[in-house]
């Protein structure tokens, strides 16, 4: 038995296996606790064990199999089923190309007659070399080609990965698996081995832009979808706003006629018919009331709906005395985004919550209108910023606005600031 190349295939397998984790939670943002780094690493050296001690076990085809459902069932802990199998195949690919780039180096480079001690220090030179790649190719894949939040759509690199990483199995089992003197001379062969590895690598970097562009266009459309349902909603609102105006204008016009009804049954001294006159008034009065006025009537449309919504779901929300908003700048549209998005999310993390309150506030910092969404919400870290918060920024932005999110203790703060001072012919 060769305890060297043991010992530094068990340091090997090892430190793959850490990598494997690290890649895997840093690329989907969800990183994995600190036990899983301790038995991921320690059943992967299992596998290699019984591998070098009876070979009889099973094939090398079986322990990669093993390895890579191994590895699945670890990233099935943080990711759904089809999208955890493609980011353990990307795992698992990057270290095979690798090692194949090293192999074919080795094998083009070494000596036919070296010394044992100068031989090992060529093979743990190697598998440092190839641990050293499978670094950089792993920092190169999460800082330009990280995936959207919720482990976005990574299904899609399921195929592209079982390909390469079964073409780069081949290639390691059928030429690199026992390296002989005589296939140390044959330069041409490992040469073209070398360079079809490194279009590999290449492939499976095309792949992962190809990947990330379908990503932004399934985000885009999805985004697009959000948005004309949201542009249906707020049309309902200021087509319910229009339509109450309306009848508050017709009843104002009728008042004097309802006074002079009111006035004649008094003079006739039917007070009874006079008392029931007026609580009809009153009735319809109160029909026409809304629960808050901020100055903008497709506004009170959309928060009598979301307060009505939070009191059925008994979660308290306060205005800010003397509640009120700039005229003639944010268009109502706008102003629908920004609160529906707003209290969606807000009502959305007080569910989780034992004691859940809202409280919006507003007020000016010179020529700014600053808006404030605070409510409660879990103690857990806050998730990536999703549509909601998307489309609020891009609502502030177009103000010449922006928006900042903060968290602090069970209490959760949305401040969107927009420019008050512009005229509309300003803004685009």
């Amino acid at each position: 038995m060769d305890w060297f190349s043991l010992g530094l295939n068990l340091a090997s397998v090892c430190g793959q296996g850490v990598l494997h984790l690290a890649f895997v939670g840093r690329l989907n943002r969800r990183p994995q606790p600190a036990w899983c780094y301790l038995l991921y690493p320690a059943l992967l050296c299992s596998l290699a064990f019984l591998l070098n001690l009876w070979p009889t076990v099973g094939e090398p085809l079986l322990i990669w199999l093993l390895e890579l459902l191994l590895l699945y069932a670890f990233c099935r802990r943080k990711l759904p089923g089809a999208a955890a199998l493609a980011a353990a195949l990307l795992a698992l690919c990057v270290p095979q190309l690798a090692s194949g780039l090293v192999a074919s180096l080795q094998v083009m480079l070494l000596p036919v007659h070296l010394p044992l001690v100068w031989q090992r220090l060529l093979v743990g030179g190697a598998v440092g070399l190839a641990l050293l790649l499978t670094v950089l190719g792993y920092w190169l894949i999460c800082r330009f080609f990280s995936p959207p939040t919720e482990g976005g759509q990574l299904w899609l690199l399921l195929l592209p990965g079982l390909f390469l990483l079964a073409a780069e199995y081949y290639i390691l089992q059928s030429a690199y698996s026992v390296i002989d003197t005589q296939a140390v001379g044959q330069q041409p062969r490992h040469l073209a081995l070398l360079l079809l590895q490194a279009l590999g690598l290449a492939a499976l970097f095309c792949t992962l832009w190809a990947y990330q562009r379908a990503c932004r266009g399934l985000q885009a459309q999805a985004a697009m979808a959000a948005l004309q349902q949201a542009a249906r909603a707020q049309q309902v609102y200021v087509a319910e706003a229009e339509a109450r105006y309306a009848q508050t204008r017709a009843f104002r016009h009728d008042i004097k006629n309802h006074l002079a009804v009111l006035a004649g049954l008094l003079r006739e001294g039917r007070a009874a018919q006079a008392a029931a006159y007026l609580q009809e008034l009153q009735a319809a009065d109160a029909a026409l009331e809304l629960p808050c006025h901020t100055g903008n009537a497709a506004l009170d449309v959309l928060l009598r709906d979301k307060l009505a919504l939070a009191a059925a779901r008994g979660v308290p929300v306060e205005l800010a005395a003397g509640f009120g908003l700039p005229e003639g700048v944010v268009a109502d549209f706008d102003w629908c985004v920004i609160f529906a998005n707003a209290l969606d999310n807000a009502l959305a993390a007080c569910f989780e919550c034992a004691k859940p309150f809202v409280r919006i506030d507003c007020g000016r910092q010179g020529d700014f209108f600053l808006l404030e969404f605070v409510n409660s919400c879990p103690a857990r870290p806050l998730p990536p910023p999703g549509l909601g918060l998307s489309n609020i920024r891009t609502a502030a932005e177009k103000y010449h606005g922006t928006i900042q999110i903060s968290k602090e203790g069970g209490e959760f703060r949305l401040a969107v600031l927009l420019n008050s001072s512009l005229p509309a012919d300003d803004i685009s």
